[in-house]
């Protein structure tokens, strides 16, 4: 009762134009951590990755569709690696 409560609230502020949708600042940075030193080694290949230390790397994006296509792509390439590494086993 107390979310439904709740939920009611936040509806009526939103229709009176009381509730702003949260924003963040631009350029977006993203901290990106992978959980093998392969596949960080792989990466470093990436335009516009920055490799901070074995599994971790700073990308700087200008709008979050930019983002959101970077990450897809090193999920790509994770996929990729994985399946790699599982046929040579």
């Amino acid at each position: 009762d107390k979310l439904r409560k709740g939920v009611q609230i936040a509806i009526n502020r939103l229709k009176r134009g009381e509730a702003k949708p949260y924003t963040l600042d631009k350029p977006y940075q993203a901290i990106i951590r992978v959980r093998d030193t392969l596949l960080a080694d792989v990466l470093e290949i990436v335009e516009g990755l920055k490799r901070i230390d074995a599994y971790s790397f700073e990308y700087i994006a200008e709008s979050a569709s930019q983002l959101l296509a970077k990450i897809e792509e090193i999920s790509f390439i994770g996929y990729g690696v994985d399946a790699l590494k599982n046929i040579i086993r």
